[in-house]
């Protein structure tokens, strides 16, 4: 079987899990990634993956996003073609050129954004015409998806990680690569500024997401170093303050990292995400740095609850990757 996947640009999450869904996928398959490269090349891909480099330029914003992305890719990709499949993270869009299309969505831009209501209700009717059911993490897909779509659920992509944690030493403060206004990010640096302040006594180490790291105070700061989001730095991590787009979040289970849900003006996706997490109680949600002190004081840092944390994480659903292949099997 040929298979095209194609992730959203918008954030990395979605990239990853393309990534490791063709890690997986090309053991019995031949697969193709289509992405962007400065994105792509953040992962490690196996040889026999084919990479073709696309810039998907979807222009999001509160009331704009471009339907229109699929007419930049190569004709040639758009030729429908006897076994062969594309699958795509969050961009239903593929589903008018490619009739063999599988969507994989726990939300889609053109439900949570307010924009054209006529294109929403098209978009909407061409999901529901798709054969495929769309397929969403089990967790965290959004009532949209399920109240308007046939649904498959899976099972977190990737493995667990975790090990069990004994006190808070090093801390993560991640707030995504997807673009933030100025206003907003300027009134993050400054309460990320004053929340190291606040910690200079507790021998605590901050991984601080680049976006905000270099326009920090670092003079005479040795505990500030920049998150790489490398294996070897969530091996580290014990707590993480976090902008909740799912690929962070997956990342924090893998590791058994608890999370504080940090909401600060991003979109109805972040919201969703952090209600699940409460709900679930797999973290905390604050809307200001300097709440999360008493949190990690009184909640947080203990035995007790480090070791609960560990063992839940350790129950989530993995191995979705296998159950996306399961499904591909069944309909091919």
């Amino acid at each position: 079987m040929n298979i095209n996947l194609i992730p959203s640009n918008n954030g990395l999450g979605h990239v990853k899990r393309m990534v490791l869904l063709s890690n997986y996928l090309v053991k019995n398959h031949s697969v193709k990634l289509i992405a962007q490269p400065n994105k792509i090349n953040k992962f490690k891909i196996k040889n026999k993956v084919k990479i073709h480099k696309f810039k998907i330029d979807l222009e999001i914003s509160k009331k704009k996003y471009n339907y229109h992305w699929c007419e930049n890719l190569n004709k040639k990709l758009l030729v429908e073609k006897k076994e062969e499949i594309t699958i795509t993270d969050n961009l239903p869009e593929i589903i008018k050129y490619k009739k063999n299309s599988i969507l994989f969505a726990n939300f889609f831009w053109h439900q949570i954004l307010k924009i054209n209501l006529r294109k929403k209700k098209i978009i909407n009717k061409e999901i529901k015409l798709n054969r495929f059911p769309v397929i969403c993490n089990y967790l965290f897909v959004h009532k949209k998806i399920i109240n308007n779509f046939k649904i498959k659920r899976v099972g977190f992509f990737g493995k667990f990680r975790g090990k069990k944690k004994k006190i808070i030493k090093n801390i993560l403060i991640s707030i995504g690569t997807a673009k933030i206004e100025t206003k907003t990010l300027k009134n993050i640096n400054k309460e990320v500024d004053e929340i190291i302040d606040k910690f200079d006594n507790q021998k605590i180490i901050f991984f601080i997401d680049p976006l905000i790291f270099k326009k920090l105070n670092l003079k005479f700061r040795k505990n500030v170093l920049i998150a790489n989001y490398s294996t070897d730095m969530y091996k580290k991590i014990d707590l993480a303050i976090i902008k909740p787009g799912l690929g962070t979040i997956t990342s924090c289970l893998e590791y058994s990292i608890p999370m504080i849900c940090y909401m600060k003006n991003f979109n109805k996706e972040f919201e969703h995400n952090s209600n699940i997490i409460l709900k679930k109680k797999l973290g905390f949600k604050v809307s200001n740095l300097k709440k999360i002190f008493n949190i990690i004081k009184y909640k947080i840092d203990n035995n007790t609850y480090l070791n609960n944390y560990y063992l839940k994480c350790k129950k989530i659903k993995w191995n979705g990757e296998s159950e996306v292949e399961s499904i591909i099997k069944k309909f091919f």
